[in-house]
């Protein structure tokens, strides 16, 4: 007996078939991306996807503020029940005139198939814009995907956070107290090494003075907790080599 789908889901299961879809184009897929659902890259191309269950004016607004980073900018919704109806053909008119694409995927099927029903046209964009350089910089910095696109109040993969958890794992690693200099050179830790453990926003790292470093409290309890599993044992694994 086929499986019977659930009639209900998540913008979060909208996520992986369009991660799958895109990676197999052969772009880099990255989900919540300073606060975009999904970044595609691919050589010096970054196209944003705004995930949403319904179309509304809220995906609209999202959609178009992205056009500030972005060549292209798509809408991915349910793959609709009419595709022929007036609401559609008048979302489609909207989308056109606003130079934004749209993404159907067929949450109704268990193939979950991903259709690009219409294309916006490829621009260059503004490649000196802040809003650009700050979704490079922050895909730049992470090593994998590890976030899901359309997540809500959820602790995200930042480059920040993954950046603090290579350096908690460093000095878990030398199980003692350590610099900046020595962080770097032997577990080839961030250039902001230090001004990371300095901040310490999140309340790992303790300061002991003259340059030297420990895990605080709340550090060894971080890595002995169930939380961001896969991205410590990365670490951890790497440091046993």
């Amino acid at each position: 007996m086929a499986k019977k789908l659930p009639k209900q889901f998540l913008e979060t299961d909208m996520y992986p078939p369009v991660k799958a879809f895109f990676s197999e184009l052969g772009y880099t897929v990255n989900a919540e991306v300073k606060g975009c659902d999904v970044a595609l890259m691919k050589n010096d191309e970054l196209i944003i996807i705004e995930l949403k269950k319904n179309f509304n004016i809220t995906l609209l607004y999202q959609a178009v503020t992205r056009k500030k980073a972005a060549s292209q900018v798509y809408v991915a919704i349910p793959r609709p029940k009419r595709a022929r109806g007036t609401d559609y053909v008048a979302m489609l008119h909207i989308l056109e005139k606003l130079e934004l694409g749209l993404i159907t995927i067929a949450m109704d099927s268990p193939t979950r198939a991903v259709s690009i029903v219409l294309h916006p046209p490829a621009t260059l964009g503004d490649k000196t814009s802040k809003a650009r350089e700050r979704m490079l910089k922050e895909i730049s910095g992470r090593s994998n995907d590890k976030n899901i696109g359309g997540s809500t109040k959820t602790k995200l993969m930042t480059a920040y956070r993954e950046k603090s958890i290579k350096i908690a794992c460093a000095l878990s690693t030398l199980s003692e107290q350590a610099t900046a200099v020595q962080l770097r050179k032997d577990f080839d830790c961030p250039p902001d090494t230090y001004q990371v453990m300095k901040g310490n926003f999140y309340r790992w790292f303790k300061f002991l003075g003259n340059a030297q470093f420990t895990l605080s409290a709340a550090g060894k309890k971080m890595l002995t907790s169930g939380e961001f599993e896969e991205m410590k044992s990365f670490y951890f694994d790497l440091y046993k080599t």
